[in-house]
């Protein structure tokens, strides 16, 4: 924009003339009006870039500055704070508008007021005016205080340590009280330990008790009472303060201390006083202090009339001195004279290794020091200790690993303790540094920047600096923040070299060239404001009301860049913290303030966090939301960083506890505050070290879970005052605890729009025949598998030696196979983990089917664990296995000796041949593992039962001694009256009586039976299969809403015993994998597995791949068979059955440790369900994506591996990495397998949306959701946040209906008036009746049973199109532009061309007839499904799929009969 226009923009003596701009599709209607207006393409594209829009608005500032003559305003009154806007424009006028001394005059009596005496007070305490002389401040007193009166503004510089925290706010207080002048301080600090331990010291050295004439406010709370007249507090409170009153006379003078590190709080503060000094708290003085400060930076900031502030200078003497070093003065122990690469900031190896040398070169001068110094009584003084700057936790780890290295190599040196000092480490560690070294041992710190300021550790006299940090960054067009490493400023390099001169003379070692530090290196850090996140400062800015946030920050010391404004208030508009528009009009640099934006601006907590616990009140899980919300706010509540690659695997397995198969970290975090608050209550952790240990054993961070505990009574307190509370009427909803995860996980999802990463198999069938085909037909559920094992060893010598790798699982859990010929290892786990623990609360359960020692292998690799194992040389091997009658060698292959079972005919599992059998329901785990009878066998176990229960072998039966008996032994034992043969699983020993644990075979059941009831079985049932086989209901799994973590309800246990009750039953057998029939149970008018579906305790799924290959291969054999079986059909079904059997590895001694010469090295293991995510939204779309190591889903697996469809992942927070090219999911949740849920919840919390449909006009398939487009250009809003999400079920017009009544009921909560204090008019009852209808509408949503539909590729799915009138379904806006969840449009569906009908009714006969088809053929395309078929077994799974299946029903095609 040319000068000439910018100044004719800013001419305020010219009339303002409004003009109307686009309101574009913003509001979810499609047939909103653009109006006619100029191109708006430039506003749409916020083709705005850097801070120059700032100069302008600076330049008028200065000009207003340069009139303000504070000193000769010191006999003014102070002003009232300024009025409310009825709403902001976007000029700069109204900004002039607020300064005018004329608006805010209050009368003299209300000055003289709050200048009032002190009633005594200096009467009341003892002021003791002797201050500490030694401290270097105490120089500059007299100079300090003679500025501080003469000056509105002063600038105070001095070194770290020298007093000026504690003692420049006494010398104010005490020269108030020479003067008897009425005196209130605040001092603002960044953090809030320092806040409540400089209170704490104040009071000490003035001997009065805390919160009297000292206090302290952090967050809500406060140690204060009325005769508190100096005050420290955080930056937090002091700005929340002084925007809520807009006005600074409540103090007398503002200390705004460590002004250095510029956090956005800070900044916006500086701005804040700036423009209340000059306006209406002109009496009012300001100190800035700080240690290392662009003093003339503040300095100029703070000019008026043309004088800028002054700066004093503490005494800068040191009690102690510190010498510098640089790389370039220790050449001799850098002879390579090796260089940092400047251009890519990062550690090398060789860095590493000088930092090391020195170490050593320190630890020898100290002890040629000690030779020369040594005291007449020979005592040798304590070892100093050498504080080490690092980057970051990889690099202290790092770190840390040499330095043990070097403890244990390094004869001559002195032993080191290293200590690490990061956020992330446990308390207890950190506590560490607090205490001596061990006796003989030199302390070396490894710290990031934490100990620039917030630590003081004594005894350090070396400061080793690689003088390199970490900052948070944020790119302005994704917003996408990322942590990049780079050099540090002179500043930071300052700070910590002051940590060395604080007890004895100290050195600083630099490892950079003093010329690249002294040229290159900034001198200041970049500012927050420049960097990181602006939404909590854009509120800040609208809730000061005083302009458009842009024209507030570009007053700001470092105005951040225009396009990173508009992308926070389009970020705000887009989670509702600000409405579309602004007074009426649309704008990208604005919008008004909604109520759920001002309580994002009060809460202490990222915005999203906010909308979190607003979800939270809305859905009634409040509580639970505040919860999760506080432990996303404070550091690691669930995982502790350890060196040990053991303890990460163990942290790893508690925090999968804690998510209790959720696949939450959120749920995790909740979980594990529930159960210690629980603790606390029921005083089951009675002191200090209980509740350490307590800690330690479940790896909980105690001081992040007790910050967290406070942060949550912190929360619920501020809600109060906006009204939000748990609802206590007898109205209210409750959630029943199975229901919950739902409607927690349905929260998150809309809290965390658009942060949603997609699994993508959209019926990829061909994947989970390769998962099958990888592991060679093992269960992927179950198993693993290593790789790099030796072709020319035996494997069954190894079995042991393997299963030995997996720490914490019983070796008796563990299956091992091997594949000849090939390097592959597969490890299968047994253990079911409904039966891992006794203990409920510590069952280790994970999502889906996967066993969670899978999830453990996984992590085991991820750990970085090395595996090996010791063998023989090859040439030995063979030998070694022969002598033993291991096997035998068989053409030159290695051959196991056959241990599988013989006689198969007397195995008890449905023939090949047999579709359907009648028989009884013996036994009833759940609806996925229950036992069934078959009437062929009643008379044999009959027969069986009589012999057993014979009296006399019931007499003679009887055990001697417990000693007798042993795990897996066959005995009988008593059920319902009568003895059955029983298998033992365990001892127990339940209060002193001796019991054992046994399976009854013929039965399925467990039970607990005593010793005294077991007999011995007659030797010829000892050896007989079971009577029965297991079963589980084919088709359908636990319904998702009625059973969150996968388990069956109670419910549905009850209608399969009814049917069990009523006799004899028949099932019709669709597969048998792994010795398991998977059946339909037949009912008079249906099946059961129909019925559990109905009554949505179920939901249809598909079969796994070796499922559908079983019962195509059983209905090819079916439909060849006579009625009567011939001889090769018996043939065939015994080789049938005998493949169902186990064929792992017997487990056998491996060879002694002294003839294994070799260590094979393995890699893995591996998981073919490992898979990846993708980023819906489009700033992410190239980009790769992580799961943060410390989640629950850091190890993600296809939770559902048969399970095709698309599967929802929502993350907390996302991060980029340095590069860019990656992006970081941080605090995620893997969402419910209802399929759908993405696009149900996308629809129910975006800000509005388009439904794409397919070619035909007959089906949605694609969701496009974001702010929406301008309709004059059709360009998107915020194109890099628009989201796109491919359908594989039917929505239809009723799915709509529901989530616009959610829409609406969730803006009827939120809506409010307009007005200068905005809150909703609802009332509770009304509320109760919302919330009622809200879960009703949830469950009827999230339990249909939908349609599965063929998959479309769309070119333009990611492009806002304008439809017809006549092809859209319009819904009424009730609330207009203040709605936060405008109600959604659909378009018109029509009806399939019949025509089109008949040719897919042809299509799918041809593909019947195709699937008896033995020959090659031609790839085709399902006409129905969009899938791609290679050959006739792709075209039999496909025929079996529930994709295929539902689209047959859809066009009404009848199969043939089989």
């Amino acid at each position: 924009m040319p000068m000439d226009e910018i100044n004719d923009f800013f001419d305020f003596s010219k009339d303002f003339v409004r003009r109307t701009v686009p309101r574009g599709c913003v509001s979810g209607s499609l047939l909103a009006s653009a109006g006619q207006t100029h191109d708006r393409r430039e506003d749409i594209r916020r083709n705005y870039e850097g801070s120059e829009y700032a100069q302008a608005i600076v330049e008028q500032e200065r000009i207003r500055l340069d009139q303000v003559n504070l000193r000769s305003d010191s006999n003014k009154l102070p002003q009232r704070a300024p009025r409310s806007l009825a709403g902001a424009s976007s000029c700069m006028n109204d900004v002039e508008s607020l300064v005018s001394d004329s608006e805010f005059k209050i009368d003299e009596g209300d000055y003289r007021q709050s200048r009032r005496p002190d009633n005594g007070l200096y009467d009341r305490y003892h002021f003791d005016l002797r201050r500490d002389e030694t401290l270097p401040i105490h120089d500059s007193k007299e100079q300090i205080i003679a500025s501080i009166r003469e000056n509105p503004v002063t600038v105070l510089e001095g070194d770290t340590g020298c007093g000026k925290t504690t003692q420049v706010p006494q010398y104010i207080l005490d020269d108030a009280y020479r003067r008897r002048e009425y005196c209130k301080i605040v001092c603002t600090q960044p953090r809030r330990i320092a806040a409540i331990s400089i209170s704490g010291r104040v009071c000490s050295e003035r001997k009065w008790p805390q919160g009297s004439v000292v206090g302290y406010q952090v967050g809500l709370h406060a140690n204060v009472t009325e005769d508190t007249r100096l005050l420290y507090c955080t930056t937090g409170v002091l700005l929340q303060k002084l925007i809520r009153e807009k006005s600074m006379t409540h103090f007398t003078h503002i200390i705004l201390d460590e002004v250095h590190e510029r956090d956005q709080e800070m900044d916006f503060l500086l701005f804040v006083v700036r423009r209340l000094l000059t306006t209406n708290s002109k009496q009012v003085k300001i100190i800035l202090m700080s240690a290392t400060i662009n003093s003339m930076e503040f300095s100029n900031y703070f000019k008026f009339h043309g004088r800028p502030a002054p700066i004093i200078r503490g005494d800068s003497r040191r009690l102690f001195e510190v010498r510098e070093f640089y790389l370039c003065d220790l050449d001799k122990i850098n002879p390579t004279k090796f260089r940092p690469d400047y251009a890519d900031p990062g550690i090398s190896q060789e860095m590493y290794t000088i930092a090391l040398k020195l170490i050593v070169v320190i630890d020898n001068i100290e002890k040629q020091e000690v030779k020369l110094s040594l005291s007449a009584d020979n005592s040798v003084p304590v070892k100093t200790s050498i504080l080490i700057f690092l980057p970051g936790i990889n690099e202290i780890d790092l770190m840390y690993k040499k330095l043990e290295q070097l403890n244990e190599t390094a004869r001559d040196t002195s032993k080191l303790n290293p200590i690490r000092l990061h956020s992330l480490i446990s308390p207890n560690e950190q506590l560490q540094i607090f205490k001596p070294a061990p006796a003989g041992y030199r302390r070396i710190i490894l710290s990031t920047n934490i100990a620039e300021s917030s630590v003081t550790v004594s005894g350090v006299k070396y400061v080793i600096d690689f003088c390199l940090a970490k900052s948070l960054f944020t790119d302005p067009t994704s917003n996408f923040t990322s942590l990049q490493l780079h050099w540090a400023s002179h500043a930071n390099c300052c700070q910590r070299a002051g940590r060395a001169g604080r007890v004895m003379k100290g050195r600083v070692y630099r490892l950079v060239h003093r010329s690249y530090y002294e040229t290159y290196m900034e001198r200041f850090s970049t500012p927050e404001m420049l960097r990181c996140p602006l939404e909590n400062v854009v509120l800040k800015a609208k809730l000061l009301d005083m302009g458009p946030p842009p024209d507030i920050l570009a007053l700001t010391m470092a105005p951040p860049d225009l396009s990173a404004i508009h992308n926070t208030i389009l970020t705000l508009k887009e989670i509702g913290a600000l409405y579309k528009n602004v007074n009426g009009y649309y704008s990208v640099q604005d919008g008004d303030l909604t109520y759920m934006g001002r309580i994002m601006a009060s809460l202490p907590l990222d915005i999203r966090l906010t909308r979190l616990i607003i979800l939270g009140y809305i859905y009634s899980v409040l509580d639970d939301a505040i919860v999760m919300a506080a432990g996303l706010s404070v550091r690691s509540v669930c995982k502790l960083q350890s060196i040990s690659q053991q303890n990460d695997l163990e942290a790893y397995v508690q925090k999968l506890v804690w998510a209790d198969s959720s696949g939450s970290d959120l749920y995790a975090i909740l979980r594990a505050y529930r159960t210690w608050t629980s603790m606390r209550e029921h005083n089951s952790l009675r002191n200090d070290k209980d509740e350490n240990d307590w800690a330690q054993r479940f790896f909980i961070n105690l001081r992040s879970i007790k910050e967290m505990h406070l942060l949550v009574q912190e929360i619920r307190a501020r809600l109060i005052s906006f009204n939000i509370k748990e609802q206590t009427s007898y109205q209210r909803v409750h959630w029943m605890e199975r229901e919950k995860p739902i409607v927690l996980k349905i929260i998150i999802a809309g809290a965390f729009y658009p942060n949603y990463f997609t699994r993508s198999n959209l019926n990829d069938t061909d994947r989970e025949r390769g998962v099958y085909h990888t592991l060679c037909g093992n269960d992927p559920c179950s198993t693993v598998y290593f790789t790099n094992f030796s072709t020319q060893q035996i494997g069954q010598l190894y079995t042991r030696s393997i299963k030995a790798l997996f720490k914490g699982v019983l070796p008796k859990d563990i299956e091992v196979r091997f594949q000849p010929g090939s390097e592959r290892v597969f490890v299968t786990f047994t253990k079911d983990p409904e039966f891992d623990c006794e203990d409920v609360t510590k069952r280790l359960l994970v999502p889906g089917r996967v066993k969670p020692d899978v999830y453990k292998a996984i992590r085991m690799r991820m750990s970085s664990t090395r595996l090996h194992i010791n063998a023989m040389d090859p040439r030995l091997v063979v030998k070694y296995a022969t002598e033993r009658g291991y096997g035998a060698m068989v053409d030159g292959v290695w051959k196991p000796n056959d241990t599988s079972l013989q006689n198969v005919d007397s195995i008890v599992l449905p023939s090949v041949f047999e579709k359907k059998l009648r028989g009884l329901i013996a036994h009833i785990e759940h609806c996925s593992k229950f036992f069934f009878l078959p009437l062929g066998e009643f008379e044999y176990v009959r027969e069986m039962h009589d012999t057993i229960n014979r009296p006399e072998e019931i007499e003679n039966g009887r055990f001697r001694s417990p000693a007798d008996i042993s795990k897996g032994m066959i005995l009988v034992a008593p059920l319902n009256e009568k003895y059955r043969r029983a298998k033992v699983i365990k001892f127990s020993n339940a209060r002193n009586n001796l019991q054992f644990q046994v399976r009854f075979i013929d039965n399925g059941c467990k039970l607990c039976v005593n010793f005294e009831d077991l007999r011995k079985i007659p030797e010829k049932y000892k050896f007989m299969p079971p009577r029965v086989f297991e079963c589980r209901l084919a088709m359908i799994q636990p319904s998702t809403v009625k059973s969150p973590n996968g388990k069956w309800a109670e419910e549905s246990k009850e209608i399969l015993q009814q049917c069990a009750n009523a006799g004899r039953v028949e099932i019709e057998v669709f597969s048998v994998v792994y010795g398991v029939a998977n059946v339909i149970i037949k009912m008079q008018n249906g099946t059961l597995n129909d019925l559990l579906v109905q009554k949505y305790f179920a939901r249809k799924t598909e079969e796994n791949y070796l499922s559908k290959t079983d019962h195509d291969l059983r209905l090819r054999r079916q439909a060849l068979v006579d009625r009567f079986l011939t001889q090769d059909n018996r043939r065939e079904n015994r080789e049938y059955v005998r493949s169902m059997q186990s064929n792992a590895e017997g487990d056998i001694e491996p060879p002694p440790r002294e003839l294994c010469s070799k260590i094979i090295k393995l890699r893995g293991p591996y998981s073919p369900l490992e898979t990846k995510i993708y980023s819906a939204i489009a700033a992410g779309t190239w980009k790769c994506v992580e799961i943060e190591k410390e989640s629950v889903n850091s190890v993600l697996l296809d939770t559902d591996p048969q399970d095709v469809h698309e599967h929802l992942v929502v993350a907390a927070a996302v991060t980029e990495n340095q590069s860019g090219n990656t992006i970081v999911a941080r605090g995620t949740t893997l969402m419910p397998n209802i399929h759908g849920f993405g696009a149900l919840v996308t629809m129910m919390f975006c800000p509005t949306m388009q439904i794409k449909r397919n070619k035909n006009l007959t089906k949605y398939v694609t969701i496009l959701a974001g702010l929406g487009y301008d309709q004059n250009t059709l360009e998107p809003m915020y194109g890099q946040h628009d989201l796109v999400l491919n359908l594989d079920v039917e929505l239809d017009k009723d799915d709509f209906k529901l989530v616009n009544q959610l829409r609406y009921s969730m803006d009827v909560i939120l809506y409010t008036d307009p007005g200068p204090d905005e809150r909703p008019n609802v009332t509770p009852t009304t509320i109760c009746d919302l919330q009622a209808k809200l879960k009703q509408i949830i469950i009827k949503l999230f339990t249909k049973n939908r349609k599965y539909i063929e998959t479309h590729n769309i070119d333009n799915d990611n492009v806002w199109e304008r439809f017809e009138r006549e092809e859209i379904l319009e819904t009424k806006d009730v609330f207009g532009e203040r709605s936060i969840f405008p109600m959604l449009t659909s378009l018109r569906l029509y009806s399939e061309d019949y025509d089109r009908i008949k040719t897919l009714l042809t299509h799918c006969e041809e593909l019947h007839n195709l699937r008896h088809f033995d020959g090659a053929m031609q790839t085709i395309t399902c006409l129905l499904c969009n899938q791609p078929l290679e050959n006739v077994v792709q075209v039999r799974m496909h025929l079996l799929s529930q994709l295929h299946r539902d689209r047959e029903q859809q066009i009404e095609f009848k199969p043939p009969r089989k």
